[in-house]
């Protein structure tokens, strides 16, 4: 409704729909999508102006192009308030995603803060943004907050995986072998990320578990390009029938598996093509959807490539580029444009 208001100028409707959305905070990340959906109107600059302050930050790293004009009042507002600011987290990922590099060192400082989210966010923005004689006391931070195996110890690894696949790979080994049911997904999703076909094998055995086969195929197809379907790599189903609740009625509320729109794959399938393919693949090259990370190539995934894999890209590109993380988030025109030489 928010959009359909900015979009067709009516003021009264966007105010109100805005207003709502402010009251409820977990309406906050629907509100800022919504603005990153719209054209900068004078409507659109007025709503904005209304966010709180991690919420424009939020905006600002969406890649919107009349938000990122916010970020430099932003970080003075931020600044007024201090290190106490409830909006460090919020404002050190959008300055991961925006890429300015003149407030890239504030990030440093903020390395040694006592919120985890805010230590895991600095870090992510100096690996981003900063040369590498900056990134060690970076490396260390994810490390611990991987090692301690709190809410951030996930994000952390995946956002390291692609910059030192090796300790990547060990941490969240260890986190593995230590609860294999909460750490098991979030080792496989590492194995992808790192882009390494190292663990091409391992992944491959994790086929046979009803747990962890679909997610590790999607890994092995980031990895090396291979796909389910159009590969002809699908195999049956491995999930378990539950029964079903004894009455519509039921408080009982189904579990939403993160992988249900995932296709089975054939353990032995895959393993046979993996010997057909693997000579194509040198150890020690970092892969992405089948080729070398490479700016060309990256872009070509940007392009043409799925969801996934174009977050994926987007990563790998800043990694080299040290600039912005490009947007796969905003409207496909939007994207097309900046892709568009």
């Amino acid at each position: 409704m928010l959009c359909h208001a900015l979009e067709s100028g009516n003021d009264d409707l966007a105010d109100a729909t805005a207003a709502v959305a402010a009251s409820l905070p977990a309406l906050q990340p629907a509100l800022v999508a919504s603005l990153a959906w719209c054209t900068g109107s004078r409507s659109w600059q007025r709503q904005a102006e209304r966010l709180s302050l991690a919420a424009r930050f939020d905006l600002v790293a969406t890649g919107h192009r009349a938000a990122c004009a916010m970020l430099d009042a932003a970080i003075d507002a931020l600044n007024n308030e201090g290190p106490a600011s409830p909006a460090w987290a919020s404002a050190l990922r959008c300055l991961r995603h925006a890429g300015p590099a003149r407030h890239a060192p504030i990030a440093l400082v903020q390395l040694r803060h006592d919120d985890e989210r805010v230590r895991l966010q600095a870090a992510r923005a100096v690996l981003a943004l900063l040369p590498a004689d900056h990134c060690a006391a970076a490396v260390d931070t994810l490390l611990a907050l991987a090692g301690g195996a709190g809410p951030q110890a996930a994000s952390a690894l995946l956002g390291l995986a692609p910059i030192q696949p090796g300790l990547t790979l060990a941490a969240s080994a260890a986190l593995r072998d230590h609860d294999p049911a909460q750490w098991g997904r979030i080792h496989v999703q590492v194995a992808g990320s790192a882009g390494h076909v190292q663990v091409v094998p391992e992944l491959i055995e994790w086929l046979d578990s009803p747990e962890l086969s679909r997610v590790s195929a999607a890994a092995i197809g980031q990895i090396t390009g291979l796909d389910v379907v159009r590969d002809d790599l699908q195999g049956q189903s491995l999930a378990s029938v539950r029964p079903r609740a004894a009455d519509a009625l039921s408080a009982e509320v189904s579990e939403i598996n993160p992988d249900a729109g995932l296709p089975w794959p054939s353990r032995t399938r895959f393993a046979q093509r993996w010997q057909a393919v693997k000579g194509r693949f040198n150890e020690g090259t970092p892969y992405l959807a089948g080729l070398p990370v490479t700016a060309a190539h990256l872009r070509t995934v940007l392009l043409k490539g799925p969801l996934p894999w174009r977050r994926a890209a987007a990563v790998r590109l800043q990694q080299l580029n040290r600039g912005a993380l490009f947007p796969t988030r905003l409207p496909a025109r939007d994207q097309c444009a900046l892709l568009t030489p």
